[in-house]
């Protein structure tokens, strides 16, 4: 049961190098995104789309997309020319899914070659985290920082790893959102909070963080902030801005709450996604059957059921935790982890948003007293993700375990045994 009893009482001498083996793993983090920044990468979809929206065309592909998924019939999904065309589907065309103004704020980065422009995004990505590191030391208070923060890393390294290799935007809205809760700027915390949004709709679930407050002004000053981004990239043009919102509310937003099987492929991890992989076999018919899913073939309607039954019992965990009393730091957390598994669409590097659940939780363990189950809830949780790594367990344990999602359920053991410590800090109830 490592991280448990020992990090609290390890020698003197050993907390001293933490510092640096911290150092070492962020080091080792920094050069191997550098060693991939010419790849072909999540920020390809972020530099393509740039591109289109300054050429004034559609950013997000959408007659392309209709055509393709309209002319392959579900029965023939298996043929071999309908198999490289569905792999087209999932790995080139129509993969910007963020709103527009995103896409609108890259525009300068488009002026320089794809190499140069992923180098200046990464440095700024990266850059994020470590600033999201500090703002986690100045929201967290402990005395044992590092060592905590060596375990963290340990921890979520597998997130982190799958998130530098994508060069994908989510260090950059971990520091935004963290950031936002953090100043008491009731203006500068909304203006912040709504640039997180307005790039990826998950950090809205922190507005609920405000409203439990009791703070009303910074969510309606972030609604107002929040139409403000959004029409900011009408300044190149409000009928083309317009088609823009239109074509990401019909292929992303409407997909997500009509088709519980939108991009439910192996390694989107989210429960909606999950619920899909295990109900539907329109899913992902190339996985589905080499890992013996569906369980069984329910209709949409009846998934998205669950779906909503699912989501309201951990919304009701929280409230009922609520009741009795949480610290500001366990509801963050909690909210961090609900922004991930309630989301649509929710791949491994989404899940590096658990860097602050889990700091939380570790700091929380290495200052009794824990309930022991608490401990081994977190524990699970917090390896079960590095255990089922294919550097650790192999290739096919690792596509196994993604077919049936266990960061998810990593995730959700993470949330109850977070939800569960008893606030040593100022509570706020329901």
């Amino acid at each position: 049961m490592f991280l448990l009893n020992p990090l609290k009482s390890m020698p003197e001498k050993i907390n001293k190098l933490f510092p640096y083996l911290c150092a070492i793993l962020l080091i080792a983090l920094f050069f191997q995104g550098v060693s991939r920044i010419d790849d072909k990468s999540d920020f390809r979809d972020y530099f393509n789309a740039s591109k289109l929206f300054r050429l004034g065309q559609d950013i997000y592909q959408v007659e392309i997309v209709r055509k393709l998924r309209d002319s392959i019939k579900l029965e023939d999904a298996f043929k071999l020319e309908n198999l490289i065309r569905l792999e087209e589907l999932k790995n080139s065309v129509g993969t910007y899914i963020y709103p527009p103004t995103f896409a609108f704020l890259l525009i300068p980065l488009t002026f320089f070659s794809y190499n140069t422009a992923s180098a200046i995004f990464y440095f700024l990505n990266f850059l994020s985290l470590c600033l999201s590191i500090f703002l986690i030391s100045k929201i967290i208070r402990t005395e044992k920082f590092f060592l905590i923060l060596f375990f963290t890393l340990l921890l979520s390294y597998r997130f982190l790893e799958n998130h530098i290799n994508n060069n994908q935007v989510s260090f950059l809205l971990i520091f935004l959102t963290l950031f936002a809760l953090r100043t008491d700027n009731k203006f500068l915390s909304a203006t912040i909070l709504s640039l997180a949004i307005v790039i990826k709709l998950t950090p809205a679930i922190f507005i609920l963080f405000f409203f439990l407050k009791r703070d009303f002004v910074t969510p309606a000053l972030t609604f107002g902030f929040l139409l403000l981004w959004i029409f900011i990239p009408s300044l190149a043009g409000h009928e083309f801005n317009l088609a823009m919102l239109r074509n990401w509310y019909d292929l992303v937003l409407n997909n997500f709450m009509q088709n519980p099987e939108f991009r439910a492929w192996k390694n989107n991890q989210s429960l909606v996604a999950t619920l899909a992989k295990y109900f539907l076999s329109s899913a992902d018919p190339l996985n589905q059957s080499m890992y013996g899913l569906p369980l069984n073939d329910f209709s949409a309607r009846t998934v998205k059921m669950l779906f909503y039954l699912f989501s309201i019992s951990l919304l009701g965990f929280m409230g009922y935790r609520l009741r009795k009393g949480l610290e500001q730091n366990q509801i963050i957390a909690g909210l961090f982890i609900l922004s991930v598994i309630l989301s649509g669409i929710s791949w491994v590097h989404s899940f590096v948003v658990l860097i602050f659940p889990l700091f939380y939780g570790i700091s929380r363990i290495v200052k009794p007293p824990v309930a022991r189950h608490t401990k081994v809830l977190f524990t699970i949780g917090g390896i079960l993700p590095i255990l089922t790594a294919r550097m650790i367990s192999g290739s096919y344990i690792e596509s196994l375990s993604l077919m049936y999602s266990i960061v998810l359920y990593s995730s959700i053991l993470i949330y109850i045994s977070v939800l569960n410590f008893d606030p040593d800090e100022t509570r706020i109830k329901i």
